[in-house]
C-alpha cells in the first residue's frame, strides 16, 4: 500500500487529467467523480513499482490513443509503458479509431 505523501503526489500531478479524460468519457459529474475515486483508491492500493514518472502516468490514463494522440507517444514507447506487444499497441489503436469512427459518424482517418 502507498503512504499518504506518495497518494498526495500523484493526487496533486494526475488530478485534473483523472478528472478530464473521465468526463470526456462518461459526461457526468457524479460518475466522474466515482471514477475518479476508485482510479485513486487503486492507485494506493497498487504494490507494483513504477519505472518512472512516464509509466506511472501511463498507468493511470491506460488509453492507447490518449497516449498516442495527446501525449505523443509512438506505438513502441506505449508497448513498453503499457508493458504490452508493439503490435498489440498497434491493433489497439486500430480498434479504438474505428469505435471512436462509428461514435462520431466518421468515414476515414484525418
Amino acid at each position: 500500500m502507498r503512504s499518504e505523501q506518495e497518494a498526495n503526489r500523484a493526487i496533486e500531478r494526475y488530478a485534473d487529467m483523472v478528472r478530464r479524460l473521465c468526463f470526456v468519457h462518461l459526461k457526468n459529474e457524479a460518475d466522474t467523480e466515482d471514477i475518479f475515486q476508485t482510479v485513486f483508491l487503486k492507485y494506493v492500493l497498487y504494490h507494483g513499482e513504477f519505472e518512472s514518472e512516464e509509466h506511472e502516468k501511463a498507468w493511470f490514463i491506460r488509453d492507447a490513443v490518449y497516449l498516442h494522440y495527446y501525449e505523443g507517444y509512438t506505438a513502441p514507447e506505449i508497448g513498453k509503458l503499457l508493458g504490452k506487444n508493439t503490435n498489440t499497441v498497434y491493433t489497439l489503436l486500430t480498434r479504438e479509431r474505428q469505435l471512436l469512427r462509428e461514435k462520431l459518424g466518421g468515414e476515414h482517418d484525418g
